[in-house]
């Protein structure tokens, strides 16, 4: 687990340090939209992996209805919801274990 923890803290400091450089305001709707839903079917499937590998999916297939019916399919977006996928998931991991870095 430890690993995808360090995982899931070196995407959030990406994806904050992307944010940072002026992207456009629609990488944090990704980015947080990605974060709910990992967390929401990491709960729900009780497994971490298996939530930020599903919310990926779903922004995954976002991008690509863009590709074909939007905006275009766009990189950036893809990398704001891994980001907030693996977020989201480690999150609800640790959520789920009691491991806040509060509790004792």
């Amino acid at each position: 687990m430890k690993p995808f923890l360090f995982t899931s803290a070196a995407a959030l400091l990406i994806f904050m340090s992307a944010c940072s450089l002026r992207v456009p305001d629609d990488r944090w709707s990704h980015g947080v939209f990605s974060a709910a839903a990992a967390g929401a079917l990491s709960v729900t499937m009780e497994d971490g992996c298996k939530g930020a590998a599903a919310a990926a999916g779903l922004g995954l297939l976002k991008e690509l209805f863009d590709a074909f019916r939007g905006s275009g399919f766009s990189f950036g977006d893809l990398a704001a919801d891994l980001a907030g996928s693996v977020a989201g998931a480690a999150g609800a991991e640790a959520a789920m274990k009691g491991t806040f870095c509060w509790k004792r």
